[in-house]
């Protein structure tokens, strides 16, 4: 037999009410609470901590998730993490060192503060993170702005 608990009121005086003054751990439902479910492992680990993690749409609107940790950079392709490394890798970087992201465009870019700021094309069947034309500088910031990317504590 369920247990009838009233609606979730905690604003209201908690004597002589039939109604929930607290509601812990759970979920409502139509008539009822029930518990939240256990955490379940969606997709395999990164081979090394996350330091940094970004969820960015393309032109056509479908969404991608990447993230990097000290030597490599990843894609989320279902529930697998893909190697998009370029070629030669980066780093190591440090525990205090993070990648930050910033979309212009149809292009990710990643920067680390370590190594050249790298993109990648969302849109296309790209296979890897590659470095950013025109030799900007290392920046542990990167953020875009309409028509314009800035970089920020530059390395240089």
């Amino acid at each position: 037999m369920m247990i009838p608990f009233g609606m979730w009121q905690p604003d209201f005086p908690p004597v002589g009410a039939p109604h929930l003054v607290r509601a812990e751990n759970c979920l409502p439902t139509i008539a009822s609470y029930e518990p939240f479910k256990s955490l379940t492992v969606l997709t395999n680990a990164l081979d090394a901590r996350c330091l940094g993690a970004v969820a960015a749409r393309d032109k056509d609107q479908a969404a991608h998730m990447y993230a990097g940790n000290s030597t490599k950079l990843y894609e989320l392709e279902g529930f697998t993490w893909t190697d998009r490394t370029k070629t030669g890798g980066y780093g190591p970087a440090g525990d205090s060192t993070r990648w930050n992201f910033a979309t212009f465009a149809d292009r990710l870019i990643a920067t680390n503060g370590i190594d050249d700021p790298q993109y990648i094309d969302m849109s296309t069947a790209a296979t890897a993170f590659d470095d950013l034309a025109g030799s900007p500088p290392a920046a542990k910031f990167v953020a875009s702005f309409g028509n314009f990317v800035v970089l920020g504590a530059l390395a240089t």
